[in-house]
């Protein structure tokens, strides 16, 4: 017997078994010739067509997804499928093989090294198994063969936060309070907290102070036990700039029996409000501008408030300027009683000046300011008793003041 195919291919071309075995490696279509011969040498043939579609295929493939498989990322597989020769020309996958064998995703231009993606959707949040299997075939698809994965995909957390308040002024804080763990069974290991900026937290519950207005966005990711990471929760908060003020000079002096006219020098916002306090002496409380007529010293605070609620405040004093009290007499002896030349309020004067001359002329004594008493001495030493004469100029708008002043023992 002979075997004498006309395409090249196999692995022989001729053969005298009785029942020859040849490996073809080539699609094609090939006229096998059988010929047999008698003891006596008689021959007879017969030709018949024998096609090969192709090669037995062997099916594989790799998960190309991270290690750890969870429910919120799709699982990816690669394939890895080859044949000896000629191509694979379908490929099948069951992604649950167990539990839903007649949901086929097919492909009929499978390419090597092509990828393919499925999200799992667990019906229970608890860690579950599916059984992939992948089919593929060649030769007009009459040659076929399969694998099998199983692969364990986990719940996913679910990233969840409260805030408050929601709206807050500038540099206020938001307190911001996780509550992923009440929506997943498996328990939070850690979070990350974007609150922009590059500002990134890792505690549970952070607090935060926006130094810039507008919406602010606050986004959470949390990742559980099992390595696998939520998808990002987003919140947003409004920050409201707050209003600007400036006093400028911090202390006014204001002569007694007249008033004074309080205002900012600078301020700025908008939708503003203002408030003064305390109300004691003052015209209006609730203008820009206000007008005091104080009894006695004190310190009035303004307060702006703007868009949001958002307020500021600044202060200013005002010094009553009360007329000077001069003593005409006192007795620097050492007794702690009138030791001192003491003019009250004078003290309040920014810049006053106090002169004091013996019956002469000379000068014994000359202030600028007026922070201590004079104590009846000259280089130190006490002077006698006897009339001096004094010339006290507080300024700030009072005339000067004149007078005698006598030491006594």
């Amino acid at each position: 017997a002979g075997v004498a195919p006309v395409n090249p291919g196999p692995d022989r071309t001729t053969g005298t078994e009785k029942n020859p075995v040849v490996k073809y490696n080539k699609a094609a279509h090939y006229n096998v010739t059988l010929e047999v011969r008698s003891k006596e040498g008689c021959a007879a043939s017969k030709t018949s067509v024998f096609t090969v579609n192709g090669a037995v295929p062997k099916a594989a493939f790799d998960i190309t997804s991270p290690l750890t498989l969870c429910s919120n990322k799709a699982v990816s597989l690669t394939n890895r499928s080859t044949v000896d020769f000629g191509v694979v020309t379908r490929l099948e996958i069951t992604w649950d093989l167990l539990n839903n064998p007649g949901i086929v995703e097919a492909d009929e231009d499978p390419q090597p090294d092509k990828q393919y993606t499925h999200k799992y959707q667990l019906t229970a949040n608890t860690t579950q198994s599916y059984t992939i299997r992948m089919r593929v075939f060649s030769g007009g698809n009459s040659c076929m063969h399969e694998t099998t994965q199983t692969i364990v995909v986990h719940p996913a957390p679910e990233s969840f936060f409260e805030v408050n308040p929601t709206a807050v002024c500038y540099n206020e804080p938001v307190n911001l309070f996780d509550r992923s763990n009440a929506r997943t069974s498996s328990p939070v290991a850690g979070w990350y907290w974007d609150l922009g900026k590059g500002d990134i937290r890792t505690n549970q519950h952070p607090v935060k102070r926006f130094q810039d207005s507008g919406i602010q966005l606050i986004r959470l990711a949390v990742i559980n036990d099992k390595g696998c990471i939520s998808d990002t929760f987003t919140r947003q908060v409004e920050v409201f700039p707050n209003p600007v003020i400036w006093m400028g000079n911090k202390t006014l002096t204001v002569m007694e029996h007249t008033s004074i006219t309080l205002s900012p020098v600078w301020v700025y916002g908008n939708n503003l409000q203002f408030n003064w306090t305390p109300v004691s002496f003052l015209g209006s409380t609730s203008t820009f501008t206000t007008v005091s007529t104080p009894l006695d010293d004190i310190t009035y605070r303004l307060t702006v408030t703007g868009i949001g609620n958002c307020a500021v405040s600044d202060t200013i004093r005002v010094i009553l300027l009360k007329t000077p009290v001069i003593p005409n007499a006192f007795s620097p002896n050492g007794d702690g009683i009138h030791d001192v030349w003491d003019i009250k309020y004078l003290e309040r004067y920014p810049g006053a000046t106090v002169d004091i001359f013996n019956r002469f002329g000379q000068v014994v004594y000359r202030s600028s300011g007026y922070s201590r008493p004079w104590d009846g001495k000259l280089n130190g030493k006490v002077l006698p008793i006897g009339t001096y004469y004094y010339i006290v100029n507080p300024k700030n708008g009072r005339p000067l003041m004149s007078g005698a002043i006598t030491i006594i023992k």
